[in-house]
């Protein structure tokens, strides 16, 4: 019996189709053990097939990286977004962290837990995705509280911190305890700590 060939996609398709199996397969393996050979036998196309879309590894691993990053920034803004109640800002910004983690196809460990957290350029990457971040919860720290902008920054860049190494941890062993009380203990962590600066005006009773 003859086999037939693989089905030829738009290139957008198979960009796309080419992304999903790499980051199963970097997620099984890690990075140094994830060979282009592996990802384009995974993928079913050959290796020529593979490196029209990506010239490198490495240049496949940022692709991943930038997927998984645009998303997660989507997702924290959102959170941030969300209410005008500093005490729901906080703990939906936490939870964004928690369920981005737990999402189906979640590559959360190209993010928190990179085999290239050394390597110059993935490593400016995430240092400018966690400053952004930081910064931006920092500007509405800024907006409930008496602390100057450095300092609602620094505050931003911790809660960021925080919630990303927990949300991490948690995922390693998820039976050891539901994400949702994973999740409480560091919103409010993060809560009482940022409720001691707030103001009059806000609800610094949404907590007991």
């Amino acid at each position: 019996m003859v086999s037939q060939p693989a089905r030829r996609m738009p290139r957008d398709e198979r960009r796309a189709q080419l992304m999903s199996v790499a980051q199963r397969t970097f997620s099984k393996h890690g990075y140094f053990a994830a060979s282009m050979d592996l990802i384009a036998e995974n993928a079913g196309v050959s290796k020529p097939v593979l490196y029209q879309h990506f010239p490198s590894k490495l240049d496949l691993y940022s692709a991943l990286l930038e997927n998984e990053l645009a998303n997660l920034v989507v997702t924290v803004r959102e959170a941030l977004n969300s209410s005008d109640d500093p005490f729901t800002m906080v703990r939906s910004t936490v939870e964004a962290y928690f369920n981005f983690v737990a999402r189906e196809g979640s590559a959360h460990e190209l993010v928190f837990e990179s085999d290239l957290s050394h390597d110059t350029t993935i490593a400016r990457r995430l240092r400018k995705f966690r400053d952004t971040i930081g910064r931006e919860i920092g500007e509405k720290v800024a907006q409930y509280t008496s602390l100057d902008s450095f300092e609602a920054t620094y505050v931003g860049l911790t809660v960021t911190a925080a919630a990303e190494r927990a949300a991490g941890l948690w995922q390693l062993k998820p039976e050891e305890m539901t994400r949702e009380r994973a999740c409480e203990l560091v919103w409010r962590l993060a809560w009482r700590g940022i409720d001691g600066y707030l103001g009059d005006a806000a609800g610094t009773d949404a907590v007991t």
